[in-house]
């Protein structure tokens, strides 16, 4: 008896509306009725969902085969990210600007970012009370872009705090050397709106951007009433404010308003380029970030719309809305408040009456603590002289009127005490909350 041969015609299908094309077809063709389609199409269907399981392992170990060296390289030069900064900091002194060391330091890297490379281990030591070389560097997330590579560090304190920052590295034939930040590491650009705002920033500092813009609008609108500015700047056009790695946390010589405040728009640094407790959000830092420099660029709008007022209340009046809103969050701010309070109303007097003495070594700690955010102190009118002059004198300011006196040229709240300007404490006339914030308790006394 001679064997019976069939001859089967395959067809994979692309999708669902193909296949069913396929089944319709076989089914119409069938003289004897539909069981022999539905047989065939019962085979066909279990064939491609072969197919098309072989097919997905074989993507999935390619992917695995393409990416396996670049896990393996990261993980690999995580150990040498983390002797880079231990060799660095040990080379330094900390809080000696003089002393410091460029080893594992990019030698191409701007001058003026590197300058900022001491102030930042200084803030490193404002915010956990200790030398920046006794704190252990780890890192979390290596991303590697050719030559550069961004690293998530997680620093210790030993059984205390542990705190979160990302450094830039680039590559040299002797290993990873610290670098400026650069912007291709940190994703697409994106901008986002509100009523009063338009903010833009890189992916990676998207979830700190959505998570305070609302509050960021809301203060801005306070600001402004608070004030007497219109609701919006005359044309009605947006604050624009830019997020950026490649912005410095503190500027140096060139004037703030040259620098942050560029004719289109206010430009402040990732919050991820700053050391944060683990406890604070980085949107956390990022709200203060912007609060203190919108209030900036209202300062200056005010000032064109009223120039016949008097500049020295101006900036108090300002300074005192910009302090109230940053101090009322669980900020990098908000524990230095009480600190500064209590450096004030129960320091030690001096011979002049009912006047205080700012303690000298908290008035270097708040300086660390408020130019990182890129304003310095004297900027926000704090009592405090962060250019190495002696403590200044504080002296009572009686409650007045902000809204008359405002534009009363004779009164000014400067005095002169020993050479140093000095500026009268103005907790007394506007409510300034204390801070909710345990999270950044020193145990450092006063």
């Amino acid at each position: 008896m001679a064997a019976k041969r069939a001859e089967i015609e395959w067809t994979v299908c692309a999708d669902d509306n193909e296949w069913r094309d396929c089944v319709d077809s076989a089914q119409s063709t069938d003289p004897a009725g539909s069981a022999w389609g539905r047989r065939i199409s019962r085979r066909a269907q279990l064939l491609s969902l072969c197919l098309l399981c072989c097919a997905l392992s074989l993507a999935a170990a390619s992917n695995t085969l393409r990416a396996g060296p670049r896990v393996a390289a990261a993980q690999a030069h995580t150990l040498r990210f983390a002797e880079a900064e231990g060799y660095r900091t040990a080379s330094a002194t900390a809080g000696a600007e003089s002393s410091w060391s460029d080893a594992g330091v990019d030698p191409l890297s701007p001058d003026a970012w590197r300058g900022w490379l001491p102030r930042e281990e200084r803030f490193l030591g404002f915010l956990t009370g200790q030398e920046a070389a006794q704190l252990n560097f780890e890192p979390r997330l290596v991303q590697i872009h050719g030559d550069l590579a961004a690293v998530d560090l997680v620093a210790s304190d030993g059984p205390g705090q542990v705190y979160h920052q990302t450094r830039f590295y680039r590559r040299y034939p002797e290993g990873w050397l610290r670098t400026a930040p650069v912007n291709a590491l940190w994703g697409d650009p994106m901008a986002l709106e509100t009523d009063h705002l338009r903010v833009h920033f890189r992916a990676r500092d998207r979830r700190a951007v959505e998570a305070v813009l609302e509050r960021v609008d809301r203060n801005y609108t306070e600001m402004r009433e608070f004030v007497g500015l219109p609701p919006d700047p005359a044309g009605g056009a947006k604050a624009i404010m830019e997020v950026s790695v490649e912005e410095m946390p503190i500027f140096r010589q060139a004037p703030y308003t040259q620098r942050v405040i560029v004719p289109d728009r206010i430009r402040v640094p990732s919050p991820a380029l700053l050391a944060r407790p683990e406890t604070i959000s980085a949107g956390e830092v990022l709200h203060q970030s912007l609060v203190l420099n919108l209030g900036e660029q209202l300062l200056l709008e005010h000032r064109a719309l009223h120039p016949e007022a008097n500049h020295h209340l101006q900036l108090l009046l300002f300074n005192l809305l910009r302090l109230r809103l940053i101090w009322e969050t669980d900020g990098l701010l908000a524990a230095g408040s009480d600190g500064l309070r209590q450096a004030v109303l129960t320091g030690g007097k001096d011979n002049a009456e009912n006047s205080y003495v700012m303690n000298p070594g908290y008035a270097t700690d708040l300086c660390i603590g408020h130019s990182v955010l890129a304003m310095l102190p004297e900027m926000l009118g704090l009592p405090v002289t962060c250019g190495g002059a002696g403590p200044a004198v504080l002296l009572p300011l009686p409650a007045l009127n902000w809204r008359e006196s405002l534009y009363d040229r004779d009164y000014t709240i400067f005095q002169t005490s020993s050479g140093a300007q000095a500026i009268q404490p103005f907790w007394r006339c506007f409510s300034i909350p204390s801070s909710t914030s345990t999270a950044m308790r020193r145990t450092r006394a006063l």
